[in-house]
């Protein structure tokens, strides 16, 4: 069964977490940024479900991975955090989140990373998150097929086939003609097609009056 976890927002914080978070805020506009960056990853472990917290979380990281990128020397420790983060994700998903948080502080791009964070947000019902983590996996990677498929997947489900369609034009870009894209994306065509044309609702409506 599909569920659907509501993506809190600042007023929905507990006291602390959104003290935590107004101080976050004002250590970042300071310059302390390794310390905006501490308060911020308490945050989402009292409250994984803070979109907007994983998201100045991760601007924050790539500003610093832009200025210098993760060294070979920390090769090791991000393998070993995802490998963690991995079996955490089995029992303790929210535990898992707060390793992958320390391997995308260091490099905010990292595939396995952002995939996994994919997943578990998916199994969560976190669909904001999970949509925020293949977004910024391809804002590094720009043609991981495999992402691209996965948001165009997941912006399908959420009603958007415009954006899907847009996804499948990636992904012929690098793949052209490929049989499954190419049918994926005539169907988000139709699709968004009818949504414009308000039939998906007139269809949606006619399906509920015949199941009376």
């Amino acid at each position: 069964a599909i569920f659907f976890v509501r993506t809190k927002q600042e007023q929905d914080l507990p006291t602390p977490a959104r003290l935590l978070w107004r101080k976050a805020l004002h250590v970042q506009q300071t310059g302390n940024l390794e310390y905006a960056v501490l308060l911020l990853q308490s945050i989402l472990k009292r409250s994984p479900e803070f979109l907007q917290g994983r998201e100045l979380l991760r601007a924050l990281a790539i500003s610093k991975w832009k200025k210098h990128s993760a060294a070979l020397s920390e090769t090791c420790y991000l393998f070993l955090r995802i490998g963690k983060a991995w079996i955490l994700s089995k029992k303790r998903p929210f535990a898992a989140l707060e390793e992958l948080e320390k391997v995308l502080e260091k490099d905010p791009y990292n595939r396995n990373a952002n995939r996994l964070l994919y997943l578990i947000a998916s199994e969560r019902g976190m669909t904001e998150t999970a949509s925020f983590a293949l977004k910024t996996l391809l804002a590094g990677h720009p043609t991981d097929i495999k992402a691209l498929q996965n948001l165009a997947e997941h912006v399908t489900q959420e009603k958007k086939p415009h954006k899907a369609v847009e996804l499948y034009d990636r992904i012929l870009a690098v793949l052209p003609n490929d049989p499954t894209a190419v049918r994926a994306r005539k169907n988000a065509l139709a699709q968004a097609s009818m949504q414009a044309g308000g039939w998906d609702q007139e269809a949606s409506t006619y399906r509920e009056l015949i199941k009376r």
